[in-house]
């Protein structure tokens, strides 16, 4: 039977994460907030942006791990019928995400796509999380 990866494996994205939210809240929630066109601005950006692809895909290998090891059951109907066949749940993972990231990416300039960004970023480490305490619960 397969196993969850260890808690290292997220800790230190979750960490990265973490890190990285609690630092941008405050420039990215202020009434004075940095310009979105400066170069150290776009770089924040597309880290966040590199963030959500890699968390992305520790879920979608978390979630096939712990289907095809039988510890889970997806409750929700449209990810049931992909889950049953994991070429399919990938590729529609990697587009969903792709899109995802190139809209953001787009709208880079906006400030509610570095909001939405950040939020993304918030939903994920907290998925991550998530995990773990699953993890946890059968180890």
């Amino acid at each position: 039977m397969a196993q969850l990866p260890d808690d290292h494996v997220g800790i230190g994205p979750r960490r990265l994460c973490v890190g990285r939210l609690m630092a941008e809240a405050s420039q990215l929630f202020s009434s004075s907030a940095e310009p979105t066109d400066t170069p150290s601005a776009s770089k924040r950006f597309i880290i966040s942006l590199v963030i959500i692809g890699l968390m992305s895909g520790i879920d979608l290998a978390w979630t096939l791990i712990a289907h095809q090891s039988g510890t889970m059951r997806e409750l929700n109907p449209v990810g049931g019928r992909l889950i049953e066949d994991t070429y399919t749940l990938v590729a529609f993972k990697i587009l969903v995400t792709s899109i995802s990231i190139s809209l953001l990416f787009y709208l880079r300039l906006q400030p509610l796509a570095r909001k939405a960004t950040w939020w993304c970023c918030l939903v994920l480490t907290l998925l991550t999380a998530r995990w773990l305490t699953f993890q946890s619960l059968f180890a």
